[in-house]
């Protein structure tokens, strides 16, 4: 999908072991995030980005993609887009925008912020890994295009996700929108935890000036992505999410899995 996407948009030609990079990045960053909630669940543990990137999975995955980008003679420069360009700038406000939210203290521009790094700088920084990989030149325009993707697959997956999020404590978009709304919100608390389906129908039902407000969000990012590889992904995600399938088959959608 990315590197469809970043051929699409930059017309360069890419090196055929880019795709492997890009795996390995995603892969670091997912092991990242889990190492950051499992310390925070801990309590007790350091959060700081040098302590959640000494854990086990998350070293040995930045060491594969140390060697990995090493033998293509680019480890500098990839290393330097994940660590000085992105998580050296961001992962300390990202901590804060968590910590604020699992507190029920942040609002919805807390909840944005959050979004923005954790799924809009990602995918940003996703394809300067692409660039650096291949030594192209900067195209803030694709750059663009993959930072408004993540923050609009994020609006999405938020929906998808909202039962879970909720009962975890952890951050949700939607459960922030909801705060503007305080009937909406009561009764969207009350449904996390009981057996309906929280569909898009569910709240255009129930909640329907919060998800009207949602749905616009999801719009209007959606709206601004252009590139083909990125728009067939959001709008295949925008198709599931409108099946029931797709809600009756998750693991994560209904009460109890």
């Amino acid at each position: 999908m990315f590197l469809r996407a970043y051929h699409q948009a930059t017309k360069m030609r890419l090196n055929p072991l880019t795709g492997l990079a890009v795996t390995l990045f995603t892969a670091f960053m997912y092991a990242l995030d889990d190492e950051y909630e499992t310390r925070q669940l801990r309590t007790q543990e350091p959060t700081d980005l040098r302590s959640v990137m000494s854990g086990a999975g998350v070293s040995e995955v930045w060491e594969a993609l140390r060697r990995y980008c090493s033998e293509a003679g680019c480890w500098e420069a990839v290393r330097r887009e994940i660590i000085d360009n992105f998580l050296d700038r961001w992962f300390e406000d990202y901590r804060k925008h968590v910590e604020t939210l699992r507190r029920s203290e942040g609002g919805l521009d807390s909840a944005l912020a959050l979004v923005e790094i954790d799924s809009g700088h990602s995918l940003r920084c996703a394809y300067r890994v692409i660039r650096a990989f291949n030594g192209h030149e900067h195209d803030s325009a694709c750059e663009e295009q993959f930072g408004v993707m993540g923050v609009g697959g994020k609006f999405m997956d938020d929906l998808s996700d909202f039962r879970e999020d909720v009962m975890a404590g952890a951050p949700n978009l939607l459960w922030s929108f909801l705060a503007e709304e305080p009937r909406e919100r009561n009764i969207a608390d009350a449904a996390v935890t009981g057996a309906d389906l929280l569909t898009p129908a569910w709240w255009r039902t129930n909640c329907p000036m919060t998800y009207r407000r949602y749905s616009e969000a999801i719009i209007h990012y959606r709206r601004r992505v252009v590139v083909p590889g990125l728009v067939l992904t959001l709008d295949l995600f925008l198709a599931l999410l409108g099946t029931d399938r797709f809600w009756r088959t998750s693991t994560v959608r209904t009460r109890g899995g």
